[in-house]
């Protein structure tokens, strides 16, 4: 029971951990922001194209790694939320849980969307929430995913053993 509360705990707190730093890159003002991505075009362009320019790289793939980057973000954001919905309502089917994770998930990009109105050079866009939202979708998914065929595993085990007594 202790290991269960644990699990919760752990599945909780990085979904927690998530949303805060992606509040936190939301706060960041449009010139800390475009720099941060700059800066990892820039690693990837020494790193796989050292021959290349990284102004023609960062003017070229900018909008690109950006967009991406809130994908991504979003999908690590739905992965946890289903991830944490499977540990907190284990005998809940893996249906509602991927809906759940995904309207929450959406949701908070939507209200992170309002939240840049705040940050200096920043404004809202109803197109990354919903790149978000296809991130958020695709993270769930593929938790929920997991988590049905370890159900269907442990079921099918569960039949094997009881057979195997009969």
């Amino acid at each position: 029971m202790k290991s269960k509360k644990i699990t919760v705990f752990t599945a909780i707190l990085l979904l927690l951990i998530c949303a805060g730093m992606i509040f936190f890159f939301s706060a960041q003002n449009a010139e800390s922001s475009t720099s941060m991505s700059s800066g990892f075009i820039t690693f990837l362009a020494s790193t796989f194209f050292p021959d290349s320019d990284p102004d023609v790289l960062i003017a070229k793939y900018s909008h690109i790694v950006r967009k991406a980057a809130h994908f991504t973000e979003y999908a690590v954001l739905g992965g946890l939320a289903a991830a944490a919905l499977s540990f907190i309502f284990h005998k809940l089917k893996t249906l509602p849980k991927y809906f759940i994770s995904v309207l929450f998930s959406a949701a908070f990009a939507a209200s992170d969307e309002y939240h840049q109105m705040f940050s200096d050079g920043r404004s809202p866009s109803v197109r990354d929430v919903m790149i978000d939202t296809c991130g958020a979708t695709v993270g769930a998914a593929i938790i929920c995913l997991i988590a049905f065929l370890v159900r269907r595993h442990k079921e099918k085990l569960a039949v094997k053993e009881s057979s195997k007594q009969s």
